[in-house]
């Protein structure tokens, strides 16, 4: 997996992305972005992304910053950039939302507590940024080329964290196959400014709820907390481990947050999300509190048909342990190219 290094201001961070990874970004966003998928014209692209843009701008200026520094440094237009940054293709394209990426915790013997999870997509540039911001704490963080993101990350303090894309909508609605794409394409900014400013789970969860997005995501902290916390706009719901330490999650579980969204109709498998959690829990139990690292790595390397996690989709897995500081981090396909390892002392 390609790495970059990057540090200072939201500028500085920017800019820097901007340049090193100018030729992945501007053909992810002519592959991904306006006007490609032909069911939208780029003037509508670049609406929404001037939209998505002002609603960031204030809530969080210092993200809008950096943003727009990045499309700089890749010698973009800014609606450019900001259509790709919101990832206008999902928002304007007409298809139904799917199940994508995946959360499991479970407890290491040696270590503690231990989170793992899975990256899915067709290939949009994943890669691992080191980041060092000025103002907030240094991380580690997995994300695509050009985007101010951490879909899977942890940083100086111990803090990881996974997401898994979940959202509610009309799918079940006569002719609608849409979502309110909005809180979807916030979330990933607030997993990203909760990593450079909060310490605990709990400062994360707070830093998060504040975006009004939509998601599935996995913390954990240095004082061995894990959860998951399940948010759509205004509500959420947090799930912890069993007896045994195990939790998994892609979809919404939480029994108050189906209840108050069942009429909106949950706009994913939501059916292919409970037996892919009924699955994984029954690995996690049988493996009787031999859930290792090491075990956790095997695990995402055996084959999907072989009960494990790799199949052609999977484009990156991280395992967290933020007692040790270990993050793990695998790219496309972990059964060939296996595990990076770092530490959060070398941020």
């Amino acid at each position: 997996m390609v790495e970059i290094q990057l540090k200072g201001a939201p500028a500085q961070i920017g800019l820097a992305r901007g340049r090193q990874l100018k030729y992945a970004i501007q053909l992810a966003s002519e592959h991904w972005g306006p006007g490609h998928t032909h069911q939208y014209s780029r003037k509508e692209a670049h609406a929404y992304g001037r939209r998505m843009a002002r609603d960031m701008a204030q809530r969080c200026p210092q993200l809008m910053e950096e943003i727009l520094a990045t499309g700089k440094g890749a010698e973009m237009s800014e609606d450019d950039i900001c259509a790709y940054a919101f990832r206008c293709w999902n928002a304007l394209s007409d298809h139904p939302a799917t199940l994508a990426c995946y959360n499991f915790a479970a407890h290491d013997s040696k270590r503690g507590p231990v989170i793992a999870g899975v990256l899915e997509d067709s290939p949009p540039f994943y890669l691992l940024e080191t980041v060092r911001p000025k103002s907030g704490h240094a991380f580690y963080g997995v994300t695509w080329a050009g985007m101010a993101w951490a879909g899977r990350c942890i940083n100086e303090k111990g803090l990881a964290m996974g997401q898994a894309s979940s959202f509610a909508g009309t799918r079940f609605a006569p002719g609608a196959h849409k979502f309110p794409f909005d809180l979807y394409a916030r979330v990933f900014y607030a997993q990203r400014w909760a990593i450079q400013n909060a310490a605990t789970v709990d400062e994360a969860i707070d830093i998060i709820r504040g975006f009004e997005c939509a998601s599935v995501i996995m913390l954990a902290d240095r004082s061995g907390k894990v959860v998951i916390l399940e948010t759509c706009g205004k509500l959420h719901a947090v799930r912890a481990p069993d007896e045994l330490g195990v939790l998994t999650g892609g979809v919404f579980l939480a029994p108050e947050l189906i209840k108050a969204l069942i009429d909106q109709g949950v706009a994913h498998d939501w059916e292919c999300g409970v037996r892919a959690n009924q699955r994984v829990s029954v690995h996690l139990r049988k493996a009787k509190g031999k859930t290792t690292m090491e075990w956790m790595a095997k695990y995402l390397q055996t084959e999907r048909e072989d009960g494990g996690w790799c199949h052609d989709g999977m484009q990156s897995a991280t395992i967290a342990c933020p007692s040790t500081g270990e993050f793990w981090v695998s790219g496309y396909r972990p059964c060939a190219c296996g595990f990076r390892k770092f530490r959060v002392k070398d941020l």
